[in-house]
């Protein structure tokens, strides 16, 4: 069987997908050629314990969730979503496999946190980055498959205020108006 390699890049609340390039096909259209990531010596790996807590923060937004790979993120001074969530389609079949379910480990350096998702016949690397002083997350999945994988990234928008704030908020702008007293 023939090993297939690449790596996904999900820019969330960060891009927009560009226009297709002649060509392409549609897996290919989204997707990127795997690369190498630097190893950092400062780390920890064990094996993952999915009712545990795990966050990713920066000085702009965050991520908090559980190491069963769900989150909810909080981009100041908003909540764009919660329950974000991994699941997998193998060949033609209609039933997910979750992510939280085959969860085998969790690596933490000072830059990313990754989640390993290892079945029969894949394995995923979950690696979430949150830049330090930037809005935003980017996650990044290499997978390794030997057979048709469709991968799902499940969420609900919810777009609220970040908390203390009163339910009926609306944000208002500072709008400057000039005004001639003559």
């Amino acid at each position: 069987m023939k090993q297939t390699s690449l790596t996904m890049l999900l820019l969330i609340l960060c891009a927009v997908p560009g226009s297709p390039q002649p060509g392409t096909t549609n897996m290919t259209k989204f997707t990127i050629p795997a690369f190498p990531l630097e190893k950092n010596d400062i780390g920890i790996t064990r094996l993952a314990q999915p009712t545990q807590y795990f966050d990713k923060i920066g000085h702009q937004a965050g991520l908090m969730g559980s190491e069963n790979g769900s989150f909810e993120m909080w981009v100041w001074p908003w909540k764009p979503l919660r329950n974000f969530e991994l699941s997998f389609l193998l060949g033609t079949s209609t039933q997910p496999v979750l992510a939280a379910d085959i969860v085998r480990t969790v690596s933490v350096t000072p830059e990313a946190t990754v989640f390993t998702y290892t079945y029969e016949s894949f394995s995923v690397r979950e690696i979430i980055l949150v830049p330090r002083d930037r809005p935003g997350a980017i996650l990044l999945l290499d997978v390794h498959t030997t057979s048709p994988l469709t991968i799902i990234a499940g969420f609900l928008p919810v777009m609220q205020p970040m908390w203390p704030s009163p339910s009926n908020w609306v944000p208002t702008w500072p709008i400057s108006v000039e005004t001639n007293s003559s």
